[in-house]
């Protein structure tokens, strides 16, 4: 099987005929959290090093040009690098937005900084109950991880 070249002749030669370059390819890195099957995550990653700059614990590096995991000991998976993946090598699809017990729900009716920041209106607060995110209606931005004061808002897998 030959060597995979990252060059960018063959990149286009890839692009131009992706079935005949399919069988070619394997996976013979771990690539990150979220990565969509080799020959499109080759495909979609554009090498921006976003991935690589968003992960707080470094376990993301390069391997003939594109991310991969170093080793999966070091991802914490808090997803940071598939929210900063704007060209979908990375996807958020079998992720969802989940509320943990440090959302104290006595605080949480007088909080709703997750609950203003949902730009889809996905998170609902009753009174004494913790925050419930709908997951037809959440878009997966993000936003209301990011607001949460008391960090009670993370990522988990649907698996």
């Amino acid at each position: 099987m030959p060597a995979f070249n990252p060059q960018r002749r063959a990149l286009f030669q890839r692009l131009a005929s992706p079935a005949q370059f399919a069988h070619q390819t394997t996976l013979s890195f771990p690539r990150p959290p979220g990565a969509v099957e080799e020959t499109i995550f080759l495909q979609r990653c554009t090498q921006c090093k976003s991935c690589i700059e968003a992960c707080p614990s470094n376990a993301i590096t390069l391997e003939q040009g594109y991310p991969t995991l170093q080793s999966a000991n070091h991802c914490t998976g808090c997803h940071a690098c598939v929210l900063s993946c704007d060209t979908g090598a990375l996807e958020r699809n079998d992720l969802l937005l989940t509320v943990d017990h440090n959302c104290d729900p006595a605080v949480a009716a007088y909080c709703q900084s997750c609950v203003e920041t949902c730009p889809q209106q996905a998170i609902m607060i009753n009174s004494g109950q913790q925050p419930t995110i709908d997951t037809q209606l959440c878009n997966r931005c993000g936003l209301c991880e990011k607001a949460c004061d008391f960090q009670a808002i993370h990522w988990q897998r649907t698996q």
